[in-house]
């Protein structure tokens, strides 16, 4: 018997995959009338970029999160890295957890 290790992880569909629709972040907080993240915890195993490299492209600055909590540990999978853009977006490194980054802006 196998057993799952990974408490944090989750999956949709039964392995044989599924069509699931995918909205850009600055579309979903706009249609939700948001006007501040305080908060941002992404963890989308290794596609962090495709989905922050847009947002940070496209948001309005009064959008960007004031910390933003991400997983790096697939960084590997990545097709641009990101943290060069959080850089020049005024995001700096606080702290570190097993498999996740804190980043801060002020």
């Amino acid at each position: 018997m196998q057993v799952n290790r990974d408490f944090g992880g989750g999956r949709i569909g039964a392995g044989h995959g599924a069509a699931v629709r995918i909205r850009p972040l600055v579309d979903i907080l706009q249609s939700c009338d948001v006007t501040a993240v305080h908060v941002l915890k992404i963890d989308i195993e290794g596609y962090e970029d495709r989905a922050l490299l847009p947002f940070f492209r496209e948001a309005p600055a009064a959008l960007w999160p004031d910390h933003l909590i991400m997983e790096d540990t697939e960084h590997g999978q990545w097709a641009q890295n990101v943290f060069p853009v959080l850089r020049r977006c005024g995001y700096e490194r606080r702290s570190r957890s097993r498999g996740n980054i804190l980043l801060s802006r002020f």
